[in-house]
Order: C-alpha cells, then sequence, then structure tokens
C-alpha cells in the first residue's frame, strides 16, 4: 500500500523533525540525554537552521547532521 510518494513525505516530515529537534532541548520536556550546553547549542543551531530551509528532505537533514557531528569540537 502506498499512501504517498516517498519525496512528498520526506518534504512533510523534514520540517516537523526540524521543529521537534528544537522542542528537545527548548521545549516543555527537554531530552534528560542533553546535559551539556555544547549538545544543547549544536540541537538548537542545527534545528533552526533546517527550518529556515524549507526545501530539504529528510535525506539532506541527515547529511547536514553527519557533517555538523564531525566538524564539531570534540
Amino acid at each position: 500500500m502506498a499512501w504517498e510518494p516517498p519525496a512528498g513525505l520526506s518534504a512533510r516530515a523534514a520540517p516537523l523533525l526540524s521543529a521537534l529537534l528544537l522542542a528537545r532541548v527548548d521545549g516543555k520536556s527537554p531530552a534528560p540525554y542533553l546535559t551539556e550546553t555544547a549538545d544543547q547549542d549544536f540541537v538548537r543551531r542545527q534545528a533552526k537552521a533546517f527550518l529556515r530551509a524549507p526545501d530539504l528532505s529528510l535525506a539532506d537533514i541527515a547529511r547536514i547532521w553527519s557533517r555538523g557531528l564531525a566538524e564539531a569540537p570534540k
């Protein structure tokens, strides 16, 4: 059963994922595993950038996220 093309699902899910990432840092119920300020800042910065780029796909987000993690200071 195909409800919608994968590209359509990705286009709808990418902004939602971005908002959910931001909510896990700054929402009413922050993620208990995001305790380090640097990690919170990384998630916040990435999520905001994703929200400003409405044409991103889930694959784009995964690629950008991975690159950001690789470039982040350890």
